[in-house]
């Protein structure tokens, strides 16, 4: 099981056994299940009902309306969209290809600060085995995973507020499930933390199953514990 120490996530090293947690750690509970994070809502109005999506068959072009005041903030090709949970921010995904040579692209904008046509963060066009795209409960923090058909996994985890970017991958040796499935991840577990700018992750590296990686990161100064 993978679990962070809710309010703080510096870890040392003791001898003492924590009831419950054999993790040698010398700051003990209250520990918390990583949170899965929230799926890109994909309605046409966003939550809070400050924004709007208009536009035809998809893929194709889409205009977004600030419900204010009827401006347009944004006019992209899109493939299809989702928004954060606080309605601040749109995802837009186009595919290019067909399978199994089918290419995937992301692109996400904030419209917090009115009309943009700059992403935020983005994506180069790549062939994924499967991707993840969550944000955390308040919309704060955005987390990317694309697994590569080499059994890497690339993970990104955005701070919209600071811009700040954790980048990191890793390899590991059980057969890759779909990173999108929450009920049968690629992955031991992942999620973000108590505070959603640092991620919990851990996955097998070694045949028998046990051998695993743990780490957590975040995206202030890419620090690491």
């Amino acid at each position: 099981v993978l679990v962070v120490l809710a309010g703080s996530l510096a870890a040392g090293v003791a001898n003492a056994q924590v009831e419950g947690t054999d993790c040698g750690c010398t700051l003990t509970g209250a520990y918390l299940e990583p949170d899965a994070g929230v799926r890109p809502n994909a309605s046409a109005v966003s939550p809070g009902g400050s924004f709007r999506v208009e536009g035809g068959a998809l893929p194709g072009p889409i205009s977004v309306f600030r419900q204010a005041d009827n401006v347009v903030v944004l006019q992209v090709q899109a493939g299809d969209w989702g928004w954060s949970p606080d309605g601040d921010r749109i995802l837009i995904s186009q595919v290019s290809g067909t399978l199994p040579n089918q290419l995937e692209q992301y692109w996400l904008y904030d419209l917090s600060g009115g009309a943009t046509s700059t992403p935020i963060w983005s994506t180069a066009s790549t062939l994924w085995g499967s991707t993840r795209l969550r944000f955390s409960e308040d919309g704060a923090v955005f987390l990317f995973a694309g697994l590569a058909f080499n059994s890497q996994v690339q993970l990104q985890s955005l701070e919209v507020a600071s811009g700040a970017l954790l980048t990191t991958s890793f390899t590991f040796f059980s057969p890759p499930g779909n990173l999108d499935d929450d009920s049968n991840p690629a992955v031991a577990g992942w999620g973000f933390g108590p505070d959603p700018t640092r991620i919990a992750y851990g996955y097998t590296t070694g045949q028998d199953g046990f051998t695993r990686v743990l780490a957590v990161e975040g995206t202030k100064a890419n620090i690491k514990a």
